[in-house]
């Protein structure tokens, strides 16, 4: 991936994870939909490519190809944050299934090599 201001060619590839306060399994099928709108909408405006994730009841899963703009902590609290105060907005029932100060838990997983790391993911999802 290139920046036309930035001459720096580079080809790094994120796939960051990140479950639901307490894991709670809520985000139902509407959430999940406004979840990949507002993520693709942060990846256009931060210039990464979406390349592909899953938003499960409990948990949020995406792999983008960066720059090197920005680090991984900001990337995740671009998305985590942005979407987190979105939906509470939107969806009311969040705030009693969840938490009224943050969707999200505080940590999230973020790995370079999807495959290599399997068992990592495995580990962090259950």
């Amino acid at each position: 991936m290139s920046d036309k201001n930035n001459p720096t060619i580079s080809d790094i590839r994120f796939t960051f994870i990140w479950r639901t306060k307490n894991k709670t399994k809520a985000l139902t099928v509407p959430i999940k939909s406004r979840i990949v709108e507002l993520l693709l909408r942060d990846c256009q405006e931060i210039g990464y490519e979406n390349l592909g994730g899953v938003v499960g009841s409990s948990y949020v899963k995406i792999s983008v190809l960066a720059n090197t703009n920005h680090s991984p902590q900001y990337v995740a609290q671009k998305f985590k944050g942005g979407t987190s105060n979105i939906l509470r907005n939107e969806f009311p029932e969040l705030l009693e299934t969840v938490d009224n100060k943050s969707l999200w838990e505080s940590g999230y997983l973020c790995v370079t090599d999807e495959e290599k790391c399997k068992d990592m993911i495995g580990r962090y999802l259950e």
